[in-house]
């Protein structure tokens, strides 16, 4: 019962995380210290603009902090029997001389006019490194899309989508929405987004509001993705709710086998052996099944971790797998403690009768 109960959660854990990572990856690899949006964007970075004159304002007043624009895109990936697989994505338009650069897993960062960084995802869906991929043009037309190769490959997804990564200048100059030609230079969008890696000044504050621009930290802005906070928080709910019905059942299994056990522990009593052995036997009894079982539970989600990778975003943190289990561990031995009363009251000669 353990094994199984501890499975479920370590699984749903896991599932948890991997969700978590796929909506974040992205951001993450950031290392910023806060990111600058539109006030009414909602804090969504792809309804966010920040025009040129306040771009200017705040890398003038801060230099080192980075511009980014982002686009949603679908790009056409090699399918099965020669068809062709439709992928919903995000690219990010970034310095790679910068700190947005991402991670790579494999290949290298663009050095040639129209290459491009692509998540892994595409990786496993057929494409390789030196593959072509076309971008289509937002809001232009009579344009033709531009035809991209891909240099490498990196783990970094946003709200669940696959990313690509381009040089600022390429998306600029290939990918930006085309704007009003009448609007003044100084307000034309020139960034989704500018990301901060120094705690911003009251300077900075002040040209933000006066540009009706907010600043907000990475972990606000996460759990303002669109449906992170309720995936979270179903999650969470559902392994805090498995690890008290794992409790209240080894309890009521302890109960029950203290029960079965009246006669026994009435003979260990009547020839002397302290009540305070008996429970600590009992605990000891309880501890050891407890470890064993999340023992089996841990080994088993590991070993599906293995089969599902890449098929499901999982990932086993090293840090909330302790919790968890020491969680198990703790409400397991309270448990385990609470026939200790009736132990205590246990009549030898009655139980023996």
């Amino acid at each position: 019962m353990v094994f199984l109960v501890s499975y479920v959660v370590y699984f749903l854990t896991g599932l948890s995380t991997g969700l978590a990572g796929s909506y974040s990856e992205a951001v993450e690899d950031w290392k910023a210290d806060s990111i600058v949006l539109s006030e009414s964007a909602n804090y969504n970075i792809a309804a966010s603009g920040i025009t040129a004159a306040a771009l200017k304002d705040i890398k003038t007043q801060e230099p080192g902090n980075e511009a980014l624009e982002v686009s949603p895109v679908v790009v056409d990936a090699p399918g099965k029997d020669n068809t062709v697989k439709r992928i919903s994505a995000y690219t990010f338009g970034i310095d790679f001389n910068s700190p947005l650069a991402p991670r790579l897993a494999e290949g290298d960062l663009p050095i040639k006019s129209n290459e491009l960084v692509a998540d892994v995802k595409f990786k496993q869906a057929g494409m390789k490194i030196g593959d072509p991929v076309v971008l289509p043009v937002p809001q232009a037309p009579d344009s033709k899309n531009v035809t991209w190769r891909i240099s490498g490959f990196v783990n970094a997804k946003f709200q669940a989508a696959p990313t690509l990564f381009v040089s600022a200048a390429e998306f600029a100059q290939h990918l930006r929405a085309v704007r009003n030609p009448h609007i003044p230079e100084e307000q034309k969008v020139l960034a989704n987004a500018v990301v901060l890696f120094k705690t911003p000044g009251d300077s900075l504050q002040k040209t933000a509001g006066d540009n009706d621009l907010e600043i907000i930290e990475p972990a606000k802005f996460i759990q303002n993705l669109p449906g992170f906070a309720p995936q979270q928080l179903t999650f969470n709910m559902m392994i805090g709710a498995l690890i008290g019905i794992l409790t209240l059942v080894l309890g009521i299994f302890v109960y029950v086998l203290t029960v079965q056990k009246r006669q026994i522990f009435g003979v260990m009593k009547a020839q002397g052996i302290a009540t305070s052995y008996i429970v600590r036997s009992s605990v000891l009894q309880t501890l050891v099944l407890t470890v064993v079982g999340i023992a089996l539970g841990f080994i088993a989600t590991w070993l599906t971790s293995l089969a599902v990778g890449g098929v499901i975003p999982f990932k086993m943190d090293p840090l909330l797998y302790p919790l968890i289990s020491l969680a198990f561990i703790v409400f397991s031995v309270v448990g385990a403690l609470v026939p200790a009363r009736m132990i205590s009251k246990i009549d030898p000669i009655e139980a023996i009768s």
